[in-house]
């Protein structure tokens, strides 16, 4: 699934963390702002692999369907 929060007027906060290790028991799809280096994240599978890890969000827009 996507989700897209578009405001011109609102902001968004998702949890901030002092980093990734900080979460003990992470769930599939989780946002957090990893404090450690700057970057939000998600707990979820990349393409190729077989286990969720947390990736940082490099893309600054929806993917295409």
């Amino acid at each position: 699934g996507h989700i897209a929060l578009e405001s011109r007027h609102k902001g968004f906060v998702i949890n901030r963390v002092e980093n990734t290790g900080a979460i003990l028991i992470p769930v599939e799809g989780m946002l957090i702002f990893d404090m450690s280096d700057g970057q939000p994240k998600i707990y979820t599978v990349k393409s190729g692999d077989t286990t969720p890890a947390w990736h940082t969000f490099t893309t600054p827009s929806c993917p295409p369907f």
